[in-house]
């Protein structure tokens, strides 16, 4: 094929491809809005081209597929063939015409192209007669050897411009091997740990040499840097990337929507939606003027690119702009997805034979019937990341953390809570690691936790309780960054963080008046909690002499000032050491002698 007609049926396909997802798609959206669809000519008339276009781009997609596939190699060279240059002489007039034999959509006899379909040239041996109903207008004439010898001349097949005609070949878009097909799963709120395995399972890919890569989505959005890292990744993929909304009952929403636009091709299965790509913030309304900004942002993202991928921008930005989204077969139509298939198997079959372009012009036929799917499974740290990186999960877990601490430093040696709250803070810190974390956020649960301390080992009639109450509110409301695009995981719910906070005030209240009560409490164990004490002596004790009592469970060394008799009761004065020091017996009432008779 040569690189004229290459560039015709390139052409083509980009005016149709245009017009079927850009302009017919707006021509037949202004045709609803004049109502009635039954007796409106202008619809049904868009609807009719949208049909032919459709079939014609499918027939053109199907010739480049077959023509990329011819192998020049097999071509035979002891034949007149495609790509091969002929002269023809002609024995009544002995002049010479020269063609050329090419693909039949390229054939035009004035310009000396002849098509291989044409039996008066085609596939004849050098020095035959060409027929004369052949079609070339040379009638009586004769293929001969080269250079002349006296009347003969060669009808050679052209090695060298068939060499030309295979380079010309290889340059189009050539289908790709129906080799592995490597899948990655984008569920749940997209984070770091999503964009790792996505940008992984496409470099894998890449030195694989894999066919295609399948993101399937079903997300309800996600961080802002995730998002443009993993859109980054697919639009410099040497691989192309496809993307496939699935299965029914799943969506694409805010950062999914974007990511779905990105692909190199897209589809939907029935029942999915996507689109809901308009900025919110993560702690209430936001100022219209930050608002505004930021909604500039993600829909000036958006639109480069749904250029880049030849979407309807306008219909593209109201995702952004309208907060809108769109069904299966909305997105279809709109031209904003390529298929809709009910599964991803269905899916790769229908991509097979597909011409997608590339970023960067590049056209690649795909070959994905029968091809191996390879799915990127989840490892066992990947799946810990994920659960952790939950934005109410990772919250909880740094409450139940600081509440462990508080009341293993509260009451040293109980080990248990110290080990549990710190492994649960460090399981905090490595989901909050991921998560966009604002540092007003975690100053306000800081303060919040302070105050609601204070007030429980210093009470100030529920003043400062109340205003740490307020705090860890506030704090958890905005403990997460604002993000350019709706990300509902990040938005934590008041109906969450109210029984949270109480719950948390709660037990830090009461533990800081257990705490208290201890302190408040006698000693009951050393040299304090022995002095006082009444002891019961379990030998005689001579004035000044040593003996042995019993006192706290124990028995213990002890010296009297007076005399002592075994099973009375005595006062304990004092420790030094292991030895007891005890004052004189006590009477019945619990009174020493000495103090009834100073009495």
């Amino acid at each position: 094929m040569t690189l004229t007609f290459r560039s015709r049926l390139e052409a083509e396909v980009r005016a149709l491809e245009e017009e079927l997802h850009l302009r017919l798609p707006k021509q037949i959206k202004e045709a609803r809005e004049h109502g009635d669809l039954s007796e409106n000519a202008e619809y049904e008339a868009a609807k009719e081209r949208q049909g032919y276009v459709a079939a014609r781009l499918g027939q053109l997609k199907e010739r480049l597929a077959a023509l990329s596939m011819l192998n020049l190699d097999n071509i035979p060279n002891d034949r007149i063939s495609l790509g091969s240059t002929v002269r023809v002489l002609d024995l009544d007039t002995d002049e010479e015409q020269t063609y050329e034999l090419v693909v039949s959509e390229d054939a035009d006899a004035s310009v000396g192209k002849v098509s291989t379909g044409s039996h008066g040239i085609a596939r004849r041996r050098r020095g035959e007669r060409p027929d004369p109903e052949g079609g070339t207008g040379a009638r009586g004439s004769r293929a001969e050897d080269h250079p002349r010898a006296g009347l003969g001349m060669t009808a050679r097949p052209g090695r060298r411009v068939a060499r030309l005609v295979a380079a010309a070949a290889l340059a189009l878009p050539g289908p790709v091997a129906a080799s592995d097909v490597y899948q990655v799963d984008v569920v749940d709120i997209i984070h770091a740990v999503s964009t790792e395995r996505v940008v992984s399972t496409i470099e894998t890919a890449a030195e694989a040499e894999a066919s295609l890569v399948l993101v399937r989505l079903d997300t309800p959005g996600g961080l802002d840097t995730s998002m443009r890292e993993i859109i980054e990744a697919i639009l410099n993929s040497p691989v192309p990337v496809a993307g496939f909304v699935g299965p029914s009952g799943s969506r694409a929403a805010s950062a999914g929507y974007l990511i779905t636009l990105a692909a190199d091709v897209s589809g939907m299965a029935p029942g999915t939606n996507m689109g809901a790509a308009t900025p919110v913030s993560t702690g209430g309304e936001m100022p219209e003027t930050l608002s505004r900004k930021v909604e500039s942002d993600a829909a000036a993202y958006l639109r480069s690119i749904a250029e880049r991928r030849g979407r309807d921008i306008e219909l593209a930005e109201q995702g952004v702009t309208e907060a809108r989204s769109w069904t299966a077969s909305e997105a279809l139509e709109d031209g904003l997805i390529d298929l809709i298939a009910d599964d991803a198997t269905a899916f790769l079959e229908a991509l097979d034979g597909r011409t997608v372009r590339r970023i960067d012009g590049e056209e690649v036929v795909l070959s994905t019937r029968g091809a191996t799917v390879i799915e990127t499974e989840l490892t066992l740290r990947d799946r810990a990341l994920s659960v952790i990186a939950n934005p109410s999960l990772a919250i909880l877990l740094g409450m139940i953390g600081l509440l462990g601490l508080y009341l293993e430093f509260s009451n040293p040696g109980l080990l248990i809570p110290g080990i549990l709250g710190l492994v649960a803070l460090l399981l905090a810190g490595f989901g909050l690691n991921l998560l966009p974390v604002s540092v007003l956020g975690v100053a306000l649960l800081v303060v919040g936790i302070g105050l609601l301390t204070a007030e429980a080992l210093t009470p100030s009639f529920g003043l400062m309780g109340l205003s740490g109450a307020v705090a860890l509110v506030v704090g958890l409301l905005f403990f997460y960054e604002e993000q350019s695009l709706p990300t509902p995981a990040l938005n934590l719910n008041i109906g969450l963080v109210i029984p949270t906070v109480v719950v948390f005030a709660a037990l830090v209240f009461f533990l800081g008046q257990m705490v208290l009560r201890s302190h408040r409490n006698p000693p009951v164990s050393g040299r304090e909690g022995l002095i006082g004490q009444v002891a019961t002596a379990r030998t005689d004790f001579a004035a000044g002499g040593a003996g042995t009592v019993f006192v706290h469970g124990e028995y213990w060394n002890a010296v009297a000032a007076g005399p002592v008799r075994a099973g009375e009761r005595v006062p304990v004065l004092d420790l030094d050491g292991l030895t007891l020091t005890v004052g004189p017996p006590l009477n019945a009432s619990g009174d020493s002698p000495d103090s009834n008779q100073g009495a």
